[in-house]
């Protein structure tokens, strides 16, 4: 009768990561390529202790809402100064700013895309939970014109000898996504 035992209150000290929120953006760096940027909110539902590692995140750029469609892009980058109070703690993480060559206004479903977020995709950090770390920002708004010759009524004339003048008038037309051009062309 006194072959059983009851090991009572074990403490559990593990974290687990999700990713809370995001401030993804996508901006034109030049001709035919954006840069990925903005700050991840990452979360720690965990037990006991703050979280303290290096989190390794993947992000993945898509085409399409809902993460889904074509992928576009992909990299890596490590969340270092980690310091995230468990039990519903948060910390935010600046992105290292991510330059993709395409040209987004093509490679966009309605001017939207999307990117998977994934904390720590390698599972490197023992976690109560590792399934839900992955979190789709989703609907970022493709604010790129695409600016377009659509009409010319140019004329060349000759001044003199050597020299000639061009007129006329150029209709350009703006058939990118976002918000009107407003710029020097």
């Amino acid at each position: 009768t006194n072959n059983t035992y009851c090991a009572d209150n074990i403490p559990i000290d593990m974290p687990d990561i999700e990713v809370a929120s995001d401030t993804l953006t996508v901006t034109c760096l030049d001709d035919g390529q954006v840069t990925v940027s903005g700050n991840v909110t990452l979360a720690n539902n965990g037990c006991r202790s703050n979280l303290n590692s290096n989190i390794p995140m993947r992000f993945t750029l898509y085409d399409n809402t809902g993460c889904a469609g074509n992928q576009l892009a992909q990299w890596t980058q490590t969340f270092a100064g980690v310091n995230i109070a468990a039990g519903g703690g948060n910390q935010g993480f600046a992105i290292t700013p991510h330059n993709v060559g395409t040209n987004m206004v093509t490679h966009s479903t309605g001017c939207q895309v999307s990117i998977r977020v994934e904390a720590d995709y390698s599972n490197s950090i023992c976690e109560c939970d590792g399934t839900d770390n992955t979190y789709c920002a989703d609907n970022i708004n493709v604010d790129i014109p695409d600016v377009e010759v659509t009409s010319d009524t140019l004329a060349i004339s000759c001044v003199d000898d050597g020299e000639v003048t061009v007129s006329g008038n150029v209709t350009l037309s703006n058939n990118g996504c976002g918000s009107n051009l407003n710029s020097n062309v």
